[in-house]
């Protein structure tokens, strides 16, 4: 079973750069926020396998240019 990440916080830094990058894009927006203007305490519950599919799509510029 993959490893679950609550907020952006709990992901590695490795794929940090892409998560907040869809993030911000509104791409990804978790399914609580307590706080509109903070990304860090949106709830993802995102696993292991989607950080590394979306951090090699966005390695390989399919997600296209930095938000």
């Amino acid at each position: 079973m993959a490893t679950t990440y609550h907020t952006i916080n709990d992901v590695p830094e490795s794929y940090q750069p892409t998560i907040r990058k869809l993030m911000e894009a509104g791409v990804l927006q978790g399914h609580s926020d307590p706080d509109p203007e903070s990304l860090t305490d949106n709830v993802l519950d995102i696993d292991e396998t989607y950080c590394r599919v979306m951090t090699t799509l966005d390695r390989m510029g399919i997600l296209g240019e930095e938000a």
